[in-house]
């Protein structure tokens, strides 16, 4: 029996078929500081509305520093795709369990 797992598309990964670009993110500096600060305090006064709010109004400014969890899930999103891909290219897999994913022309064989 073979099984073989989807790539995942759920964050904007386009792996195998496009690399996400590397070194994008930016860390807090002067332009943007006062407009972060404002965005955790609203975060931590729990209103998210106000929070989204000013995120989407400056959104041009914000968007090259990691603030959110967008690009970190993109990130998981292709290490995921990229171990899917491996297993995929695997042969022979010798494990306890049955593989979660395993390509055609492969064996998977059971330890005793």
């Amino acid at each position: 029996m073979v099984i073989t797992m989807k790539y995942s598309r759920q964050f904007g990964s386009r792996f195998p078929e496009e690399s996400i670009s590397v070194g994008v993110k930016r860390d807090v500096d002067d332009s943007v500081k006062d407009l972060i600060s404002q965005y955790y305090s609203y975060i931590d006064a729990g209103n998210l509305d106000a929070a989204y709010l000013l995120y989407q109004e400056n959104k041009t400014a914000l968007e090259p520093y990691m603030i959110d969890m967008s690009y970190i899930n993109r990130l998981e999103e292709e290490i995921y795709n990229a171990h899917i891909a491996t297993l995929n290219k695997i042969t022979t897999i010798v494990s306890d369990a049955m593989p979660l994913s395993q390509s055609d022309n492969s064996f998977w064989l059971q330890k005793y």
